[in-house]
């Protein structure tokens, strides 16, 4: 092979070497930009999931199929009043039978269902909320953090809470109680 050939087989074959690394160099950016962007929507995701609720307190009625009780907002962000129902409510108990329910109660404040769940009031270390107050209809106002939120749960009159049982509060934000 003449040096004239073989210095036209080696340019072809740099030409495609450098192609191949332009392509795969593109490649690797765009699956780069891909992978940030699906990094900056999980921070997003772990952000609006900080915080928790607390129960602070709860108690059985003397009905047996009521319970009140009293849940912390701690760190887990503004709650809108019109986003209460959309807060899953799941109640667990033992009935008089030995046998172990679980329930999902709705938001109800009208009380008009045979089962669900409605606020009692919201305060702020014992006292009347100063940030973004809840109004007495509930129809606007935050669930800020620090404050605490009294509810009211009830279950069918068909069923019965023996001493033990408890409540799981999940938040729109994806927080729940600890």
């Amino acid at each position: 092979m003449s040096s004239l050939g073989g210095l036209i087989v080696l340019a072809v074959l740099t030409a495609a070497s450098l192609a191949a690394m332009g392509y795969l160099m593109i490649a690797m950016a765009t699956h780069n930009q891909l992978f940030m962007e699906r990094i900056k929507f999980m921070e997003k995701v772990g952000e609006r999931c900080k915080g928790y609720l607390e129960i602070e307190s709860m108690t059985k009625l003397r009905d047996n199929r009521t319970i009140e009780a009293v849940i912390k907002n701690v760190g887990a962000g503004s709650i809108s009043v019109k986003e209460f129902d959309e807060i899953d409510l799941i109640m667990i108990y033992r009935n008089s039978n030995g046998s172990i329910r679980a329930e999902w109660l709705p938001y109800n404040p009208s009380e008009d269902l045979e089962r669900g769940w409605r606020v009692s009031n919201i305060t702020y270390h014992g006292v009347k909320e100063l940030k973004n107050p809840v109004t007495a209809d509930m129809s606007s106002g935050f669930w800020d953090n620090e404050e605490s939120l009294a509810i009211r749960a009830w279950i069918s009159r068909d069923q019965d809470i023996a001493d033990e049982f408890m409540l799981i509060m999940v938040a729109p934000n994806g927080v729940r109680t600890r």
